[in-house]
């Protein structure tokens, strides 16, 4: 089976649909962040969809060192404060606990794209 897009996983909840990419390091390198809140981390996903990235802290210097969505702190009066919404704590644990859960068939592969909705166990 050979799967054409979303490397990174596809999720459908409602009306919402996510499908993100490995950016490839030029791609990544370009969206490099520099500004407050977001100083030394790289864009690791891209969804062409909702325009959300992972991103990689290559550097603890502003209190993380995770895999993380960017959410804007809609209440904050400082604009660069940010929350995070954490994936992962490396990227080698982030990258492996992914492949884990695609191989072992905890993500499913629906229609050659893999969504990371797992179902809910009662």
């Amino acid at each position: 089976m050979a799967l054409r897009r979303s490397l990174m996983g596809s999720m459908t909840l409602s009306n919402h649909y996510c499908s993100e990419d490995l950016l490839d390091i030029e791609t990544a390198a370009g969206g490099f962040k520099q500004r407050k809140g977001m100083r030394q981390c790289l864009p690791l996903t891209f969804c062409v969809h909702t325009g959300l990235s992972q991103y990689m802290a290559l550097e603890g210097t502003e209190g993380c060192s995770e895999i993380f969505y960017h959410c804007p702190d809609q209440m904050a009066q400082d604009p660069s404060a940010i929350d995070m919404f954490i994936t992962g704590s490396s990227f080698t644990e982030w990258f492996t606990s992914y492949v884990y859960n695609v191989v072992t068939g905890q993500y499913p592969i629906i229609r050659d794209q893999i969504f990371r909705l797992t179902p809910i166990k009662l």
